[in-house]
């Protein structure tokens, strides 16, 4: 996934984190066009725990800030990681051309959607409680 300027926030550490998720995702693509399933493996378990610790701070953030829609950005982030945990497991069983081309579909565009769906209202929210 190429650097989109579409999914910067003009929020510095969410903008930053972004960057390197979506850097960990073309790693994993990198892996898997090059048939490194180990290589693969490695780069989905690196995106789950760089995932989780984002969305720690964004959910932090949001009570911080009392975030209105908390809950429902919250439940995004757990379907998200259980998603990334999915994979994980199947790759660990073996799986890897079972599950490669729906892997590199959700690695791609999990990112970009989940920054224009949810976070972009979380950034206008927490500019808005800075001003």
């Amino acid at each position: 996934m190429r650097e989109d300027s579409r999914l910067s926030l003009d929020h510095a550490v969410l903008d930053h984190q972004h960057r390197e998720l979506a850097a960990a995702a073309d790693l994993a693509h990198k892996a898997h066009s090059n048939g490194d399933e180990r290589m693969l493996l490695q780069q989905v378990e690196a995106l789950h725990e760089m995932s989780a610790a984002h969305f720690a701070i964004e959910e932090r953030l949001m009570a911080e800030t009392d975030y209105g829609d908390a809950a429902v950005h919250a439940e995004q982030h757990r379907e998200i990681l259980d998603q990334i945990a999915r994979c994980r497991a199947q790759l660990h069983a073996g799986r890897f051309a079972c599950q490669s081309a729906k892997l590199m579909q959700f690695l791609q565009e999990w990112v970009a959607s989940h920054t224009l769906n949810f976070d972009r209202d979380l950034a206008a929210h927490l500019r808005a409680r800075q001003a």
